[in-house]
C-alpha cells in the first residue's frame, strides 16, 4: 500500500500480523526513491519471508546496524565472562580488575565493533598518559584477547576483532627483580621480629618458589613431612595441574611451626577470623621498609628462589620443574644469570 504521512511524504509499506498476533506496518521505501514495480517485488519477497517465519523487522535492523543480538563488552563481562573466568582459570583478581577498570572505555562497545585500530589507539594513549611499561601493556592486550576468544567460542560474537594486535617488545633481561645476598640477609634479620606466621610464609616463599596464592591456599592435608613435600592441588596452581613441591629443612621447620599452632584446616589462618589469609600486602610492605628494601614485590621472592638456583649451577629444566612453569620459555628469563653453562658447553669441544 502507499501511505502519506503528516508532512505529505509518500511511502510504500506492507501490513502484516507478527508472531504475537499484532498487526505491524513495515515501510519498504519512499515513493520516488523506488518505483511501484520495485515496491511490489519487495513486498512479494517480504511476504515470502514471513511465510517462513522470518522476523523481517529484525532482518531490517540487522542490515542497518549489524546483528542486534550482539551484546556490549561490559554486558558480556558481567553476564558471562567473570563467572566463567573464576570457574575455568586460575588467575588472581588483577586480571578481573584489568578488564573491569583498565578497559572500561570498551564496556559500552559492541563485541563486533572492537577492532585492532581501536585497541592500538587505546594502547598509545594509555601508555603516554600513564607511562606504563611494555610488560604492563602486554598483560592488558593478552587479557583482552583471551576474553574475546572465549566470547567467540561461546557464540557471543563471530570473530575476535583484536586477534591480530601484536604484543610489544619486552627486554626480558631487565624484568627479573631478586634479592641480593645483602638484601636477603636484611630481610631475614627483619623477619625475626614479626608475627611467626608471616615469618613462615617468607621462609616458604624463599625456599620453595611457591606463589603467594599457592602458599595461602595450603591445607594441612597437603603436607607430607615424612616424604618432605607439599602437594599443590590443581585448583590452586596457575597451570591448573597438580604439582609436588620438595621441601628443604628450613621449609620443614616452618611448616612444623604451623602444625604446632594449628588454628583451622588452612596452614596459614588469620587468628581473628579463623579464615585463610588472602593477601600479603600490608605486613609485607612494612617488612620491606624495616629491611630497607626498595622496588620489591612478594612475587619477587619467587624470582629470588629461581635466581639463586640458577646462579648455583642448577640446570634450567630442573628450575622449570621446581617453579611449575608449563613452558621452558618462562624459565629462560633467568638464563642470563648462568653464563657458565655456555662456557661448559664450549669446553666440551
Amino acid at each position: 500500500m502507499l501511505r502519506v504521512n503528516t508532512s505529505g511524504d509518500k511511502y510504500y509499506a506492507i501490513r502484516y500480523r507478527n508472531n504475537q498476533g499484532k498487526y505491524v506496518r513495515y515501510t519498504i521505501g519512499r515513493h520516488g526513491s523506488i518505483t511501484l514495480v520495485q515496491a511490489r517485488n519487495e513486498a512479494i519477497r517480504l511476504f515470502g519471508l514471513l511465510s517462513q517465519g522470518v522476523d523481517i523487522q529484525r532482518e531490517k535492523n540487522n542490515a542497518k546496524h549489524g546483528n542486534s543480538d550482539i551484546c556490549t563488552f561490559g554486558e558480556y563481562l558481567n553476564e558471562f565472562y567473570f563467572n566463567w573466568f573464576k570457574q575455568n582459570r586460575k588467575g588472581d583478581q588483577s586480571t578481573i580488575n584489568m578488564l573491569k577498570n583498565t578497559l572500561k572505555n570498551f564496556h559500552k562497545m559492541r563485541l563486533d565493533h572492537i577492532n585492532n585500530k581501536k585497541l592500538n589507539m587505546f594502547v598509545g594513549n594509555y601508555q603516554s598518559e600513564r607511562g606504563v611499561t611494555n610488560k604492563r601493556i602486554n598483560r592488558i592486550i593478552t587479557a583482552f584477547k583471551a576474553s574475546l576468544n572465549i566470547a567467540v567460542e561461546n557464540g557471543f560474537t563471530e570473530y575476535n576483532g583484536i586477534k591480530g594486535v601484536r604484543l610489544l617488545h619486552e627486554d626480558r633481561h631487565n624484568i627479573v627483580r631478586y634479592l641480593s645476598a645483602e638484601e636477603e640477609q636484611r630481610l631475614l634479620d627483619a623477619v625475626n621480629d614479626i608475627y611467626f606466621q608471616y615469618k613462615n610464609i617468607i621462609t616458604l616463599a624463599l625456599n620453595t618458589g611457591m606463589r603467594s596464592g599457592e602458599i595461602l591456599s595450603l591445607e594441612f592435608k597437603d603436607i607430607n613431612l615424612n616424604k618432605e613435600y607439599v602437594a599443590l592441588r590443581s585448583e590452586n596452581t596457575k597451570a591448573q595441574k597438580m604439582r609436588y613441591v620438595p621441601l628443604n629443612q628450613k621449609s620443614i621447620d616452618a611448616l612444623q611451626s604451623q602444625i604446632d599452632n594449628k588454628l583451622s584446616k588452612y596452614v596459614f589462618t588469620n587468628p581473628r577470623t579463623k579464615e585463610p589469609y588472602t593477601k600479603n600486602r600490608d605486613w609485607f610492605k612494612k617488612l620491606l621498609e624495616q629491611a630497607d628494601i626498595d622496588n620489591f614485590r612478594f612475587h619477587d621472592l619467587r624470582h629470588t628462589f629461581a635466581s639463586k638456583l640458577i646462579m648455583r649451577g642448577v640446570d634450567l629444566n630442573t628450575v622449570r620443574e621446581l617453579m611449575g612453569h608449563s613452558d621452558i620459555k618462562m624459565t629462560l628469563i633467568y638464563a642470563h644469570l648462568a653464563p657458565e653453562h655456555k662456557k661448559k658447553a664450549v669446553d666440551l669441544l
